[in-house]
């Protein structure tokens, strides 16, 4: 599988657009911010999640169901 780097770049440059433009925005208890998105199956899901998320450095995800959450990384 070949990755498109420019498309990557791009997406790298833009992901809080594309989170705030696709997901709703929540905070933990920890008051972390969280973005979180219902598909309406799971082909949906993982469509989207291969054509915006994958790749994108600095941010984690996580699939529950037809849930997609997605989160900053952090280190340490």
């Amino acid at each position: 599988m070949a990755i498109n780097n420019t498309n990557m770049v791009d997406r790298m440059a833009s992901i809080e657009e594309h989170l705030h433009s696709y997901f709703d925005s929540f905070e933990n208890y920890h008051s972390e911010k969280y973005w979180r998105k219902e598909f309406d199956s799971v082909e949906d899901l993982e469509s989207f999640f291969v054509d915006h998320i994958l790749y994108i450095k600095g941010y984690s995800s996580k699939a529950i169901g037809t849930v997609l959450l997605v989160f900053e990384k952090h280190y340490g």
